[in-house]
């Protein structure tokens, strides 16, 4: 199994900075060594059901929220797809990863489709080292244009922790990454430079509600002279930005869950109905 390497954290007044071994996610290798697009795994043996949401079918935890998401079929047009439907959690991802108290399963307790969603528990931070809890996806060559859409039913923005990565890496040392992150009580997106310090943006993710699902939508296109960011909530953009790194063609991964949760209370989060599309 592959083990994403431990990071670095630069912190400044605008937020902090989390500097992720890109070793860590291709196995060692540098990115044009990574696996291309044509060669990722299929979407998994579920890709075919609709993902509708039925409230008569779940939990009790999860039906008036779970409605709240509306319609999904995340596999249309997808190269990747999840709906957590299985025992495992790491399913046809590349690697699960857990420490320090970081834990994840499969749960019917509460989701937006058919009857189990991915859980992912961390800890209030022991004094061993900051927990991790996450799923880190296979590399696509030669890409410039993404869009994750998920759904996702988090607590209340009481910790600095990770969500979701989109991350570009030109070398084993040079890369930019669109992330989700809980930081100072709200939900934003922030793009870092990850190739040294500097370089990172946030951006407040308006609409946000704790303990709902919520359907979400992440996007980067960096066909142009100038890469934009893009982050829609229950159907709505809550953000649309120029991007101030040098985001441009090249390999592609995302990291999902707690790859970056240094203090704080514990947290569950909850993700169902995920995927991955290349873009034009």
């Amino acid at each position: 199994m592959l083990v994403v390497a431990a990071s670095l954290v630069a912190c400044a007044p605008i937020g902090c900075s989390l500097l992720t071994s890109f070793d860590g996610l291709t196995g060692g290798a540098d990115a044009t060594d990574a696996m291309t697009a044509t060669e990722a795994p299929a979407p998994l043996g579920d890709a075919a059901e609709t993902g509708a949401v039925d409230s008569s079918m779940t939990g009790a935890d999860a039906g008036k929220d779970a409605a709240e998401a509306g319609p999904i079929d995340p596999c249309v047009g997808a190269v990747f797809c999840d709906h957590f439907e299985r025992d495992d959690v790491q399913g046809t991802w590349n690697s699960f990863y857990t420490d320090n108290g970081g834990t994840g399963a499969i749960t019917t307790s509460t989701f937006t489709s058919a009857t189990r969603s991915l859980s992912l528990h961390v800890p209030t931070s022991p004094t061993s080292g900051d927990p991790h809890a996450q799923l880190a996806s296979v590399s696509y060559d030669n890409v410039a244009h993404v869009r994750v859409a998920f759904s996702m039913k988090v607590g209340a923005a009481d910790r600095t922790m990770s969500l979701m990565r989109l991350q570009f890496a030109q070398s084993s040392s040079s890369g930019q990454s669109f992330d989700l992150f809980m930081l100072a009580g709200k939900l934003v997106a922030d793009e870092q430079n990850l190739a040294g310090p500097g370089g990172y943006f946030n951006y407040d993710a308006i609409g946000f509600m704790p303990d709902v699902w919520q359907r979400w939508t992440m996007e980067v296109d960096a066909t142009g002279a100038a890469a934009v960011g893009v982050v829609t909530l229950d159907g709505t953009e809550v953000i649309r930005t120029t991007l101030n790194n040098p985001f441009k063609r090249s390999s592609f991964s995302i990291l999902l869950g707690a790859f970056y949760a240094p203090t704080g209370p514990a947290h569950d989060i909850f993700f169902d109905d995920f995927s991955l599309t290349i873009l034009p």
